[in-house]
């Protein structure tokens, strides 16, 4: 008995040991289960017949399964397109017989049921034996990364392009830089000789220069006006404006409108009214590009203006003219900056960054721009913009201008051929004009002498034209102080009124901005005198 009472506890023992080895190795497939059913991605093992074995949770969410176990016995064809199911079928197919796992990237649907790009892997199941009796696979849904790598391979692609275009770009304002100065400076310096063996008088040459001079301006204010948009320096702001006023100011001043035999017409709609309320110093350098475009690639014909306003309050301005017209493959790029072509680069110095320009100017005062054009049949610009009523009892009546009488005037330049130009053309002017070189000597110069006006350079050898300036208010507040500077963009100004200046004439300099500014200046001294 008691020989069968120890084999009995040993047989309870084992079954014990056994047990709880069973209960272990249940709880590692337990917990084996749980981490393939919360694992990342898509995981699933088939029978070498192509059904579904089992899956993870991740792959029931994609088919749009209840449980896991609904998986079992189906196959591709039960959840994708035949094409898709095929093509999963034949890379199963594949692994089952090479006996070689297999990772690839292949097409198939995320869980909003569009194409998506997945990296897969292929696996052969085995069992005890080692014998192949089915696969494995895990994949995982790479669309997003496959979309931001596109992204960026099409960034840098965009950006290479842009820098060589860049550097197309200085390459051709260094050339016309130095071609222009080049010019210039052969023609002074044969306007000086005084040979007699030479073809032509120095006034010839001079002539020479000075429309070298005209011609690379432009090209150099385009350069500038580009530089201050990028970097926020242009902003908008809206003053009353007679819109027609201001298309006629632009054509009046483009003078190769004069030179040429082409018809300018004016269409003006006649609900327009006198006054609106616009961005008009950014709308007169928006029309000046286009005006002056139409005008120098239109040889004959006519060139139509039309103005006309829209019930949700936008200012149309249209200008259709006759000229040389625009191929599709400069229309593809029109408002590119820095064109790629190479047939835009060789028209560089004609269409320089005018219209990316124009765009990026009628974009900062919410407006837009179109172009319509047909090569050798010339080209349709529309601009708008948005305005605001004007209230009529706030629009000034128009007053007889007045001659203004000579002044005495202190000239603030520390460049010598600058101060010697501007002391010449307002001596032209009838003016009398003194001349110092630093902010320190204006001031100096002002408790010597009493001025009317003092024209003020901003950029000074010693301290600023601002910090002169309110040197000289302290001891005299009234004086006018005009600047001269070449930071024209319309913040820079308002900085300079707020802190004390009259008003700002941009350089380079000429006789039409003194002549424009003392037809102002005229008539603010009779305001002040009502």
């Amino acid at each position: 008995m008691k020989k069968q009472g120890e084999k009995a506890n040993l047989i309870n023992t084992k079954l014990a040991q056994l047990q709880q080895a069973l209960d272990e190795k249940n709880k590692y497939i337990d917990m084996l289960e749980k981490v393939i059913e919360q694992a990342p991605g898509n995981i699933f093992w088939k029978s070498k017949e192509g059904k579904y074995l089992g899956c993870n949770n991740s792959l029931a969410k994609l088919l749009k399964l209840k449980t896991n176990t609904e998986i079992i016995g189906k196959t591709d064809f039960d959840f994708y397109s035949d094409d898709l199911a095929e093509t999963l079928q034949k890379t199963n197919q594949e692994v089952i017989a090479t006996g070689v796992e297999k990772i690839f990237e292949e097409l198939g649907v995320g869980t909003d049921w569009q194409p998506a790009i997945y990296l897969s892997r292929r696996m052969p199941l085995t069992n005890e034996d080692n014998t192949i009796i089915g696969i494995i696979g895990v994949s995982f849904d790479i669309s997003e990364r496959k979309q931001q790598e596109k992204e960026l391979q099409l960034a840098l692609e965009r950006a290479e392009l842009a820098a060589k275009a860049k550097t197309d770009f200085m390459a051709i304002m260094s050339h016309e830089l130095r071609n222009a100065i080049g010019n210039i400076v052969s023609a002074l310096q044969l306007a000086t000789a005084t040979r007699k063996e030479a073809r032509v008088g120095p006034h010839d040459y001079l002539t020479i220069a000075e429309k070298t001079a005209k011609d690379i301006l432009p090209f150099l204010e385009n350069v500038s006006n580009y530089i201050e948009l990028e970097s926020g320096l242009i902003y908008s702001k809206k003053t009353p404006a007679n819109i027609v006023e201001t298309i006629r100011a632009v054509v009046k001043n483009n003078t190769a409108a004069k030179n040429k035999a082409v018809s300018l017409l004016f269409d003006i709609s006649t609900d327009l009214p006198d006054q609106l309320l616009v961005d008009n110093y950014n709308l007169y350098k928006v029309l000046d590009i286009i005006i002056s475009n139409a005008i120098r690639f239109t040889q004959m014909g006519s060139i139509i203006i039309k103005a006309e306003i829209t019930d949700d309050h936008y200012l149309t301005v249209t200008v259709t003219d006759t000229g040389t017209g625009i191929s599709a493959a400069q229309l593809n790029n029109l408002f590119n900056a820095f064109p790629i072509s190479q047939e835009q680069n060789a028209r560089y110095r004609k269409f320089g960054l005018r219209l990316s320009i124009a765009k990026k100017m009628l974009q900062l005062i919410g407006g837009d721009i179109r172009v319509h054009s047909e090569e050798a049949k010339g080209t349709q610009v529309s601009i708008t913009l948005p305005y605001e009523a004007v209230d009529e009892m706030s629009v000034p009546e128009a007053k007889a201008e007045l001659a203004i009488s000579p002044l005495t005037i202190l000239v603030v330049e520390d460049d010598p051929v600058s101060s010697e130009i501007e002391v010449t053309l307002l001596t032209k002017l009838g003016h009398r004009v003194d001349a110092v070189a630093t902010g320190m000597a204006a001031v100096k110069q002002f408790n010597q002498k009493q001025y009317d006006l003092i024209f003020m350079d901003i950029t000074l050898s010693d301290i600023s034209g601002l910090d002169a300036t309110k040197l000289i208010h302290k001891k005299d507040k009234a004086i006018p102080i005009v600047a001269i500077t070449s930071h024209s963009s319309e913040e820079a100004i308002d900085d300079l009124l707020s802190q004390g200046i009259l008003t700002v004439i941009p350089k380079p300099i000429s006789q039409a901005a003194f002549e424009e500014f003392f037809a102002n200046y005229a008539k603010l001294l009779r305001d002040e005198s009502d």
